[in-house]
């Protein structure tokens, strides 16, 4: 499903059976300033269930992800 500017959620199989897809999530809410996002892991039935414990790292991952977009726009060099 995609609603430009507000949402996308897409099946996700990265280390799963394709067979059993879970979903991914992620909501743009405005804000003053620019926007909160909110990403959410679901989509969990008893066919998928037994590798939901793959996904433990998904909060470390954001986090970095957040401290990165909330750095100043700076020019990227090229490696």
């Amino acid at each position: 499903m995609w609603e430009p500017s507000r949402r996308v959620v897409h099946t996700f199989t990265l280390a799963q059976d394709p067979a059993h897809p879970s979903e991914v999530a992620v909501e743009f809410v405005p804000t003053g300033e620019g926007c909160t996002v909110r990403f959410a892991h679901g989509g969990w039935n008893e066919d998928n269930a037994g590798v939901r414990e793959k996904f433990r790292d998904w909060g470390m991952l954001l986090d970095r992800f957040a401290a990165l977009a909330e750095q100043p726009d700076e020019p990227r060099r090229s490696s």
